[in-house]
């Protein structure tokens, strides 16, 4: 640290001895003079830091590494205001900070804040500011240190320390829960003892008892996603996670049940955060054994590379093109009619016995595989056995990860229009896109946005609309609006929902569908896709 502070000093010290010089040349000192200049001017243009003067609330000097930060060239920052580079919400302070050590006053010689750069991003910057004396007036002399890695960084173990708070608050939340429930059960299990089974209570204490069950395995539920969120997504390796898996399986499934393994060790890595890919295998494991816990079986696990191209992407057509790694799990158990199988990932469906299952496992399992940008099939035939595969998108080096910026909420400015028939939910979302610069128009009558709609068609850009509304739902708004004005851009939001088939949706026209609960990330990057495909 003193090394730095003296090399700045010595910098300090020499831009001041060029400007002395330069005055002399510019009195006509001579070939000498103008040498020395000339060498005082490559020391300060070879500095590693950014070098900069301003005065009068102007840039009057910058290096190479300071028109390298902010990506502009000489010419285009001419002597602007330097307020113009510094992010707004820095701006104000960094201003005044100048004026202040201009006047002479104590203020701080290092403080960070917000540059702006040529692509309109922002970087981190840490200044070391002196005042000066530049051609007989007071200026301001800064080193200026990126530090947008350094500041990365520490968000992200912000991020890690507070995905941990609300990882233990929601483990503290469930345990609460469960002491309640607890008693609850406890006192409803002693009030159907001590009632007749004919007494029109019995049949109330049933249905609580029932419903502190259903409550017992929702907050189980809420313990492992308090236990996942303790994770960041990074690269994995998913073989390594199977491997350690299938040992603790061993030891929870019935004897009568075999396990194989196909795992290839050279499989590549994938993003994502290894709790979950843990929590994928062991859901799919442990409903794979209770298809076979009466009969026994095989239980067979494999790994392998796989690639989507457009011979094998018409099986999958949800997935975009290029590599991914196949997880597939199969069992010999009784397996399942297509209807059964095209259910088994909803929200609370389940082919198990009261009290052996809540049905969020495999829902659970489909949610994270589609956060990490993967996707799901099911193969299975009563009778004869299932075999569900798992394709996750691999990632082809380790650098592409390290390199990935950090993802930016695209933003807009055109119209849109809302519909939703939660009005919550309409408010909520109307004030998140209106944020990102759109305008936007909520309703939470289906029928009335129609009308709307009807009398002013070329009055919006897009339309975001709920499926499950009263009244008229949203694919019948949606082809109603689209027969008004052909070609209206809509995308269709929808729970876990069998009656809607993505395909379907898209070949009548929309174009896209978004499963709720929606992130904004998800939405904004989906309304800003939608608008600028052209047709």
């Amino acid at each position: 640290m003193k090394d730095e502070e003296k090399k700045k000093s010595q910098l300090i010290n020499e831009l001041a001895e060029l400007r002395r010089r330069v005055a002399e040349l510019e009195t006509g000192e001579g070939e000498a003079l103008r040498q020395s200049e000339q060498r005082y001017r490559e020391v300060v243009e070879n500095a590693n830091e950014a070098i900069a003067v301003a005065q009068d609330g102007r840039l009057r000097f910058l290096n190479r590494k300071a028109y390298e930060l902010v990506g502009y060239s000489e010419k285009e920052v001419g002597d602007k205001p330097f307020a113009r580079f510094i992010h707004p919400e820095d701006r104000q302070n960094a201003v005044d900070l100048n004026l202040r050590r201009i006047r002479g006053e104590p203020v701080p010689n290092s403080y960070e804040f917000r540059i702006l750069n040529r692509n309109g991003g922002h970087q981190w910057v840490k200044t070391n500011s002196v005042l000066i004396d530049w051609n007989g007036r007071p200026a301001t002399l800064s080193f200026l240190t990126d530090i947008s890695q350094q500041k990365k960084l520490e968000g992200a173990l912000r991020q890690s320390q507070k995905m941990e708070a609300i990882g233990t608050m929601a483990a503290g939340i469930a345990h609460d829960f469960n002491n309640i429930i607890g008693s609850i059960l406890l006192n409803t299990e002693m009030a159907l003892q001590d009632t007749p089974r004919e007494h029109s209570n019995s049949d109330l204490l049933k249905s609580i008892h029932k419903a502190g069950y259903r409550a017992k395995h929702l907050v189980e539920q809420i313990l492992t996603f308090s236990r996942q969120t303790n994770q960041e997504k990074k690269a994995v390796r998913v073989s390594s996670i199977v491997k350690e898996a299938l040992k603790l399986l061993r030891s929870t499934l019935p004897a009568n049940i075999e396990i194989r393994q196909k795992i290839i060790n050279e499989t590549g890595q994938v993003l994502a955060d290894p709790t979950q890919i843990h929590q994928v295998l062991l859901n799919l494991c442990h409903n794979a054994g209770h298809a076979m816990q009466e009969t026994g079986g095989i239980l067979e696990v494999g790994l392998v590379d796989a690639v989507i191209n457009d011979l094998t992407g018409e099986a999958h057509p949800d997935l975009p093109l290029g590599p991914y790694l196949k997880l597939t799990v199969s069992d010999t158990g009784q397996g399942m009619t297509p209807m059964t199988a095209s259910r088994i990932f909803d929200p609370f469906f389940t082919t198990k016995r009261t009290g052996e299952g809540t049905g969020l496992g495999l829902s659970v399992v489909h949610g994270i595989v589609k956060d990490s940008g993967g996707a799901v099939s099911v193969q299975s035939d009563p009778g004869q056995g299932t075999v569900i595969q798992v394709f996750l998108p691999k990632l082809e080096s380790v650098d592409q990860l390290e390199d990935e910026p950090m993802e930016a909420v695209p933003r807009g400015t055109e119209r849109i229009l809302m519909v939703d028939d939660e009005e919550a939910l309409v408010r909520a979302e109307v004030t998140i896109l209106e944020r990102l610069g759109y305008q936007v128009t909520g309703k939470t009558d289906p029928k009335a946005a129609l009308e709307d709609f009807r009398l002013h068609p070329d009055q919006f850009d897009l339309v975001v609309t709920d499926l499950s509304m009263p009244r008229l739902q949203g694919l019948e708004l949606a082809q109603a609006m689209m027969n008004i004005r052909p070609g209206l851009p809509v995308i269709l939001c929808t729970g876990y929902n069998d009656a809607v088939n993505p395909e379907s949706v898209r070949e009548s026209g929309i174009r896209d569908l978004l499963i709720k609960p929606v992130s904004l990330s998800r939405m904004a990057a989906s309304i800003r896709q939608v608008l600028d495909k052209k047709e």
